[in-house]
């Protein structure tokens, strides 16, 4: 499984603030869109890509691109208001035993996981870190630099190759021909 922790560095100082939270719950919702699962818990909000959610075997992609995107809603905000939302956003894998029973998803993590990516994210300042593990899975689509005394990798650029899928398979299709 990917999984994805937010922490809000400054949760309450802003949790008064409907817009503030209003920016975190807009975030959220796009994982949600591509099929993750989020928990919160306290000032850390955890976003679960698991195969049996999404139906892909792989969602590294999708949970680069969700951090990403919960990025960019973030920094949004912050250059609309006075009052910022300092985060740290980290990205891990993980073995996550998950159970979906009478639409209610659970899981248990089977190593260190979850903790290890909440302590990523609060290591992140207003920015996107992933693990070794994480990194391994997404050289070529992700270019992101060693941080030098950590194991952790700080996210430049994502690259989004989607929109030329189409154009790659015709061009495989016509090879094999």
């Amino acid at each position: 499984c990917s999984v994805v922790s937010i922490k809000i560095k400054n949760f309450e100082a802003i949790k008064q603030y409907k817009e503030a939270l209003s920016a975190i719950e807009n975030s959220l919702f796009k994982a949600k869109e591509f099929g993750a699962k989020v928990y919160s818990e306290g000032d850390y909000r955890l976003i679960v890509l698991s195969p049996l959610l999404t139906k892909h075997q792989y969602n590294t992609d999708k949970a680069v691109k969700i951090a990403n995107l919960i990025e960019k809603n973030l920094q949004e905000f912050n250059s609309k208001t006075i009052k910022k939302i300092e985060y740290g956003i980290g990205i891990t894998l993980g073995n996550l035993i998950v159970d979906n029973k009478d639409n209610k998803f659970k899981f248990v993590s089977a190593d260190s996981s979850i903790v290890s990516v909440k302590n990523i994210s609060e290591f992140a300042n207003n920015g996107i870190l992933i693990s070794e593990s994480f990194h391994r899975k997404t050289i070529g689509k992700v270019k992101a630099n060693k941080i030098s005394d950590k194991n952790l990798w700080q996210v430049e650029k994502f690259t989004d190759r989607t929109q030329h899928e189409d154009f790659i398979n015709k061009f495989k299709q016509r090879q094999k021909a």
